[in-house]
């Protein structure tokens, strides 16, 4: 069953932010309060899958209005039920919500291209193709650091469900506000910019 945080207990609640300071590294990782600051302030939704009473994983949502996409900013499964379907299950719940109010999934996933534990980062673009999403394999995308440093990383952007086409100023704009309102750059930020410009070059050759 997909619970908002706050409807959760207090003991749910905590093993959600267990959860999540054990799934992401530090820098893909921004302070668990600011994001339920973010969520109580509108624009972000935070839910767990529950099954009985136990938290079997985690998803955060940054929900900016009046646009066709929403971000799924963290996705993680407790330690030993993945591989078990729960993260497949969870997932589709999602994608359907998602789909219900006539909106796009939009995944932040690892470019394998670059750095160390390819073999995982590979598995997680498998899992959501598995699932019926789709990635923009021409698009290289750029996540600042989230945890305050300079180490930035290199990603690729997915989607669910598979529809026909993206529109360019739509995602455009949703970049933009993703950057500002989520991750607190402005608009002469250096990746920003680098973003938007492998965008239109993506889009419009």
């Amino acid at each position: 069953m997909l619970v908002n945080f706050f409807s959760l207990s207090t003991g749910q609640q905590d093993d959600v932010k267990r959860l999540y300071n054990a799934s992401f590294p530090d820098e893909e990782r921004r302070a668990f309060d600011d994001l339920v600051t973010n969520a109580y302030n509108g624009e972000y939704e935070l839910y767990a899958f529950v099954e009985g009473f136990v938290v079997e994983a985690l998803v955060f949502l940054f929900t900016p209005k009046d646009m066709p996409y929403v971000l799924l900013d963290y996705f993680a499964v407790i330690p030993d039920k993945r591989g078990a379907g729960i993260g497949s299950r969870s997932f589709k719940v999602l994608v359907k919500k998602i789909q219900s109010s006539k909106r796009t999934l939009i995944m932040e996933v690892e470019d394998p291209s670059y750095g160390d534990d390819k073999t995982e980062k590979m598995r997680r673009i498998a899992f959501y193709l598995k699932n019926g999403a789709d990635i923009i394999k021409e698009y290289d995308y750029v996540l600042p650091d989230l945890s305050g440093g300079i180490k930035s990383t290199k990603m690729k952007l997915m989607f669910s469900p598979t529809i026909s086409y993206l529109d360019f100023d739509k995602l455009h704009t949703f970049i933009t506000i993703l950057f500002e309102k989520l991750y607190l750059r402005n608009q002469e930020d250096s990746i920003l910019k680098m973003n938007l410009e492998n965008l239109r070059k993506t889009f419009k050759n």
